[in-house]
């Protein structure tokens, strides 16, 4: 009841207080009913259970946002716009063509230009055990096919060298370059490898001779692992290649003689022992010296 039965004198006030009973309450009745009421509009309170009291604080947990209407979220910084990254335009890793073969060309001597493994040249260009190449052959040569950059950086200009003269025409057959014991025969290696001729055992500073006689077509030691190297170009298309030497006694373009001393024995390059790799060579092939010189 909102009137009291003795209160009489006070029926004007107790009106009033009763429309104010009945208005909250249709108040709190409509906020009830809202799908988010003002004061749940930003966080959600989970509590550990349904039947938790509301002063029980340990079983609340942390508030957690509500995530928002896609409406209301607005996004005050702007967005940045990815550009692509333009990255450097990369070469080929290989040359096509780095060198064409001409004629009297032969591995040893295209290695000693381009100052390249024999046995790595070998294996870029698919080459056989027996050398064999052609004229106008194009071969790739090992680390020359970096970038532009890179090749005008690490590579340095080539020297243009001389023309050698006409060999002098050969007498007889080939020779012994010194009297020693052969240490590694011609033919397949362990490893892949390949000895294009023999060793042979001698002591330091033996004179080293020419096999027949010929034009000196190289006399240096840019190439790895043969250490102080001469080749000899002779008549009909045949070579002969002298390496490990200690001292060369000739140079490029030198006349030499049949049995002229054209170096002395050591153990250059990429050997432990005094010794002498001595190779026979007729046109691009490599072949077995036991059997030139003894036939």
């Amino acid at each position: 009841m909102c009137l009291g039965t003795g209160e009489v004198g006070g029926k004007w006030a107790s009106l009033r207080r009763c429309v104010a009973v009945m208005l909250f309450s249709i108040s709190v009745s409509a906020c009830a009913g809202s799908p988010a009421p003002w004061w749940d509009s930003q966080y959600d309170y989970r509590n550990g259970g349904s039947g938790a009291s509301r002063g029980d604080v340990a079983s609340v947990q942390r508030p957690r946002v509500r995530p928002q209407p896609q409406s209301r979220v607005q996004n005050s910084a702007p967005q940045r716009t990815s550009r692509p990254v333009t990255r450097p335009r990369q070469t080929a890793s290989r040359s096509g063509c780095a060198h064409t073969v001409k004629r009297g060309e032969t591995i040893y001597s295209i290695s000693a230009q381009h100052s390249v493994e024999q046995s790595t040249l070998r294996s870029a260009n698919n080459i056989g055990a027996n050398n064999s190449l052609r004229v106008g052959q194009c071969l790739t040569i090992p680390g020359q096919g970096a970038s532009n950059a890179q090749v005008a950086t690490a590579a340095p200009t080539p020297r243009v060298k001389p023309p050698i003269g006409l060999p002098p025409p050969s007498t007889g057959q080939f020779i012994w370059p010194a009297e020693g014991r052969i240490v590694s025969r011609f033919g397949p290696k362990e490893g892949g490898l390949h000895n294009d001729g023999i060793n042979i055992a001698v002591p330091a500073g033996t004179s080293v001779m020419a096999a027949q006689s010929g034009v000196v077509a190289y006399a240096g030691n840019e190439l790895r692992g043969y250490g102080n190297l001469l080749l000899v170009r002779h008549s009909n298309g045949w070579m002969t290649a002298y390496a490990h030497n200690g001292e060369l006694l000739v140079a490029r373009g030198d006349m030499v003689t049949k049995g002229q001393s054209i170096a002395t024995a050591g153990r250059t390059g990429s050997v432990q022992s005094p010794q002498i790799h001595f190779e026979i060579r007729r046109g691009s092939e490599a072949l077995d010296p036991l059997k030139v010189m003894s036939g």
